[in-house]
């Protein structure tokens, strides 16, 4: 958050740093092939987002569906944009906190507002690529607040794409030739529509499947069904312009001024009456799911568990942990410390002997004060297993099955909240909401 001034007024604004990412000079070897590709993307990602931006300023501004730029900084350590802030939270948040109050009209109304937003970008030949609820905030919170498409890192204008863009998005929202690396237009962005109204009126997303690599196929086939349970009490007219927008051929898509005219969309058709409560029930599950995602995504990579794991791979080097040996770990925790959550740095070189790891014994009191933030003398022993278990550099459903494993304590097949709990209370308190392990808030 920033301030900006006015005709002498104030008003809080937003800002979006973009950090450049600096990697190895010509001069250097190219020996790591990783972070030449993290630099290149990051450029790409970098230049394409201050030139869209300065599209949308110079052809779309001000706009009520589009979030404005004020203006840009840059200094060494990146581009700071200043973008008008948006305080009203986000599409979803939104809807699912009105609780059971919720009607197709509301639904369309939300329709109506990102069409204009697309229509006005689309003339100024802009596609944002990566349309999701995520990336449509209220202006404010009333309730007749306009609601803004923002975050264009991932848009093209059509003078310059840069490819490496192209391999980014939303598995969820994405077309079908967007998965196939073919031409990306204006109709992207409509498949995605698609498939955000096909939430707001079913609670769930068109495609589920088992695995990414279904999703996909399924996308790029365009297999999705109406279930007669859900959709039998929604309109005709709305299940009409879900199946035009999430058409596989995007020539047969309609535009945003399509939409715009479109009789349910316009409220002709749409029921005012409120929609089933099962409906508004799953949307709040959705809508819980993608925010536990989104913030187990972000705790990764900025909560200090993640600096730790570094640390140890670094002191490490290249000991691998086996699956058997984590197990082992696990066990020897139990039996050795005298507290049974934590181990005392005695009792942590008890259980490197245990395991037959002699070797790690010299290095047990370093290992042992990386994790001993608050300097009480112990250790919470699943923050070692993070870091242990990161060695195996594993991937796919290995590491998905690691992962689940460490929440999963008692081996039972199912994560319960007791176990959440514990794994939260394993992390740093700034990377949690207050009070979120005690007991009802969970």
């Amino acid at each position: 958050r920033g301030i900006k001034k006015s005709n002498g007024e104030r008003s809080l604004v937003a800002i979006k740093t973009l950090k450049r990412i600096i990697g190895p000079t010509p001069t250097q070897p190219r020996n790591n092939f990783q972070s030449w590709k993290q630099v290149s993307i990051s450029d790409a990602l970098l230049t394409n987002e201050i030139l869209v931006m300065r599209k949308i300023v110079e052809n779309v501004s001000p706009h009520p569906n589009v979030i404005d730029l004020y203006d840009v900084y840059e200094d060494q350590n990146g581009v700071h944009l200043v973008l008008e802030h948006c305080s009203g939270g986000e599409l979803f948040d939104r809807i699912v906190a009105r609780d059971q109050s919720y009607s197709e009209r509301e639904a369309a109304a939300v329709v109506r507002q990102i069409a204009k937003g697309l229509d006005a970008l689309h003339r100024a030949h802009i596609v944002h690529r990566d349309l999701k609820p995520e990336n449509c905030l209220f202006l404010n919170e009333k309730d007749d607040s306009n609601l803004k498409i923002m975050d264009f890192g991932l848009s093209s204008v059509e003078e310059f794409t840069d490819p490496v863009v192209g391999l980014l998005g939303s598995i969820d929202y994405v077309s079908p030739e967007a998965l196939l690396q073919g031409r990306i237009s204006s109709k992207s962005d409509m498949w995605s529509l698609g498939v955000i109204l096909y939430i707001l009126l079913s609670g769930h997303p068109p495609f589920i499947a088992q695995s990414n690599q279904q999703k996909q196929q399924m996308i790029m086939a365009g297999d999705f069904s109406f279930y007669e349970k859900t959709w039998k009490n929604i309109t005709s007219s709305a299940r009409q312009l879900i199946t035009d927008l999430l058409q596989v051929d995007p020539d047969k898509r309609p535009s945003a001024q399509d939409v715009l005219s479109h009789p349910w969309v316009i409220c002709d058709s749409a029921k005012v009456e409120q929609m089933d409560p099962e409906i508004v029930t799953r949307l709040q599950r959705f809508n819980a799911r993608r925010r536990l995602r989104a913030a187990a995504i972000a705790s990764v990579w900025s909560s200090r568990v993640f600096l730790r794991t570094k640390k140890l791979k670094s002191l490490l080097g290249s000991h691998d942990l086996k699956e058997e040996e984590i197990d082992n770990l696990r066990n020897q925790f139990k039996n050795l410390c005298a507290k049974g959550d934590s181990a005392t740095l005695s009792e942590f070189e008890e259980l490197l002997k245990a395991m037959n790891m002699s070797s790690l014994i010299p290095l047990a009191p370093r290992i042992f004060d990386l994790f001993d933030d608050n300097r009480d003398g112990t250790i919470d022993m699943r923050e070692i297993l993070c870091g242990f278990s990161s060695l195996r550099n594993s991937k796919g459903d290995d590491a998905l099955l690691l992962c689940f494993q460490m929440y999963d304590t008692d081996r039972s097949g199912c994560i319960t909240k007791e176990e959440v709990a514990s794994l939260l209370r394993a992390l740093p308190d700034d990377c949690l909401p207050e009070n979120i392990t005690d007991p009802g808030k969970l």
